[in-house]
């Protein structure tokens, strides 16, 4: 009986670790866009066109 008690405890265990790890992969993986403030793909090498504003963007400030 103790098994199913505990079972809760590990879904969230489970839940909060998947969700760590989609945090760290969106923040290592995506950046706002500077001119419209959308979520775009982070650019490692050269310029990328923000499909909202259209307009360029490059590499912006980022810790590693």
């Amino acid at each position: 009986m103790d098994a199913l008690s505990s079972l809760p405890l590990v879904l969230y265990g489970g839940a909060a670790v998947i969700l760590a790890i989609g945090i760290f992969y969106g923040w290592r993986n995506y950046q706002r866009c500077p001119h419209c403030r959308r979520v775009v793909p982070r650019v490692y090498r050269g310029w990328l066109r923000c499909r909202g504003c259209g307009r360029q963007y490059r590499r912006g400030l980022r810790f590693d």
